[in-house]
């Protein structure tokens, strides 16, 4: 989680330089989520409608607006984006643990952190959808708002990041990518 200034200090490198090697290591790293999703559902997007049917959408108010399904697939734990027209998914709805949605119009277009928010399906859902997004918006946080312009690339990071930080394979990866480029 060093930034791009510290970064580039500690290996001597112009910070331009530090944020083009960031950026392609992120646009990586979703390339590689949206196969392994791909492979393990068949569709990276839901309906926006499903949103509706979720039984706690009642809560989230008249205005919330889906940004994506939080799916547990063997011990990793995805984002499913909602979309307004996508092919119906090869999975029950009993699969998504919970939604991120922001709380209007408003949130989703300025990407307000404060105002997006995760919402379980049940009780048992709430041990691995609540601590997946308090990471991932910790994670954001640190970007201090540069996330924007590219937030479905940065959700895609911190949801690696989230995954991998038992099994600490990401370095080996990020090297791996580097080489390829």
């Amino acid at each position: 989680m060093d930034g791009t200034a510290d970064t580039a200090n500690a290996l001597d490198l112009n910070i331009k330089t530090v944020q083009k090697y960031f950026g392609l290591l992120r646009e990586h790293l979703a390339k590689l989520s949206r196969q392994t999703i791909l492979q393990q559902f068949e569709s990276d997007t839901l309906p926006a409608a499903w949103f509706q049917s979720f039984p706690q959408q009642q809560s989230c108010g008249q205005t919330a607006n889906p940004i994506a399904a939080i799916v547990k697939s063997g011990d990793a734990i995805n984002f499913l984006f909602a979309a307004p027209v996508t092919s119906q998914p090869r999975f029950q709805e009993t699969a998504i643990l919970g939604w991120l949605f922001a709380q209007d119009d408003e949130s989703l277009q300025r990407l307000n952190l404060d105002r997006i928010h995760c919402q379980s399906r049940d009780s048992d859902s709430i041990a691995l959808a609540t601590p997946f997004w308090r990471f991932i918006k910790q994670g954001l946080i640190h970007y201090q708002g540069g996330f924007r312009h590219h937030f479905f690339q940065y959700l895609r990071e911190m949801e690696f990041r989230y995954n991998d930080r038992q099994k600490q394979r990401g370095p080996d990866i990020c090297l791996h990518i580097l080489a390829a480029e």
